[in-house]
């Protein structure tokens, strides 16, 4: 986040280098330490913008939810490698202190910096700008008209200066190896090796050349009001992923499927006004994607996962402790300089409580990549099957043999639908 003294701003640089020297603090925990120490407040990273927003009040804050874990927070100093792999590595969520903090992200991350056509970002300077116009209304909308309206930069992170800002290679071994504090990440040399099969596939006549080689974005510059959020939804392409909030607070629940399913039940079989109300609460979204009535169960999950995230936070979620409803689910409330690590396959939503920005990585490895695979949709995608089997058939062929059948009958089905020789 971005600290403003209020009668130090002249001295910024000078209290940093002396607060390193004399006492050792590094300079964001040294902004930390004055900022709590004269009871200053941490300014959005949209100020000036004229479209910052006032954080969500205290019914959007963490409420006592019986069945409920909260996520545990490890310190930098406490973590290795060991501890990861043994006990959240494509198991279960945690929250990570004392990494993001120490980016310079903190230092340039803010509105105007980014948007600066003469500044370090001049290169990227209009889309950015362009961008947050469009998802950033103007500052006099209430925080608490809530939306979806999270902006996401595709693969930013993997330009300078954004990888320099939010250094992936710290977090994830990029080459796919072990290096990193959360081991490899097959997913930018399977992007690259899916590209060459693409190209390969073109010139042999088996793939349309205007289909779209991309199967995952890598990475994410991610940006939103207070008050944005996300669906409930598990990650595509059951990727696993990290999120680290430069500046902001969000509030992360998760949920597995089973617990979905069974806290729906539960709401049904409460009846009356409560169901009517939980559907209510997703029922425009439901319309909109045009979902047949169906069973009441069924319909209630639904309506869960077409849920604003504002309406889960401010309005659902008291209505279950009204309810005295449990369900199985883990909680936290991710801090500026605070990283959240997700697994495959698990649900979460996510709500801005402040004005927002953070940047995140996708990650396949040997645990998901069977499943990177063979998610192509609802049902079997020849084309789509043939390219991810491919790519990792030229990085990875020793990991192939769980899911070979399915790549040959990939193949096969692909060289039938274009007229190719078997």
């Amino acid at each position: 986040g971005v600290f403003v003294m209020k009668s130090f701003a002249p001295c910024a640089r000078v209290l940093d280098l002396l607060l390193l020297v004399l006492v050792g603090y590094r300079p964001v925990e040294a902004w930390e330490w004055l900022r709590n120490l004269m009871g200053q407040e941490r300014q959005p990273w949209t100020a000036g913008s004229g479209r910052e927003r006032k954080p969500l009040g205290a019914k959007y804050e963490l409420i006592a939810l019986a069945g409920g874990e909260a996520l545990p927070k490890v310190e930098l100093e406490d973590f290795s490698s060991e501890l990861f792999h043994s006990n959240f590595s494509n198991q279960r969520p945690f929250v990570l202190k004392g990494l993001a903090s120490r980016w310079p992200a903190n230092k340039h991350w803010v509105w105007l910096a980014l948007v600066d056509p003469q500044g370090r970002y001049s290169r990227y300077s209009k889309s950015l700008s362009a961008g947050f116009e469009r998802y950033f209304p103007a500052s006099g909308i209430d925080s608490e008209q809530l939306t979806n309206e999270t902006l996401f930069f595709n693969d930013l992170v993997s330009y300078s200066p954004f990888g320099i800002d939010c250094p992936l290679r710290q977090v994830t071994d990029q080459r796919g190896g072990a290096a990193g504090l959360f081991g490899g990440n097959f997913l930018p040399r399977l992007t690259s090796a899916r590209a060459a099969a693409h190209r390969k596939g073109v010139d042999a006549g088996l793939i349309d050349p205007g289909s779209d080689s991309l199967k995952s974005n890598r990475n994410y510059v991610i940006a939103g009001h207070a008050g944005s959020g996300s669906l409930l939804h598990p990650d595509p392409q059951a990727e696993a992923y990290w999120n680290a909030v430069i500046s902001g607070r969000k509030r992360w629940m998760f949920l597995r499927d089973e617990d979905l399913t069974s806290l729906s039940a539960a709401i049904a079989g409460k009846g009356g006004a409560l169901v009517d109300t939980v559907l209510s609460l997703g029922i425009d979204e439901l319309a909109d994607i045009g979902k047949p009535p169906g069973h009441i169960v069924e319909r209630i999950r639904e309506s869960l996962l077409h849920m604003r995230a504002g309406n889960w936070y401010g309005e659902f979620l008291p209505l279950l402790v009204s309810a005295s409803i449990t369900f199985p689910h883990q909680h936290v409330v991710v801090e500026a300089g605070e990283m959240i690590y997700g697994p495959p396959r698990v649900f979460h939503i996510v709500l801005a409580l402040e004005d927002s920005i953070g940047c995140s990585e996708q990650i396949i490895n040997e645990f998901n990549l069977e499943d990177w695979v063979r998610e192509t949709g609802p049902e079997l995608d020849p084309e789509e099957a043939y390219l991810s089997c491919e790519a990792v058939r030229s990085t990875w062929p020793e990991l192939m043999a769980p899911f070979a059948s399915f790549c040959d009958r990939a193949e096969r089905e692909l060289r039938l639908a274009v007229g190719a020789e078997l």
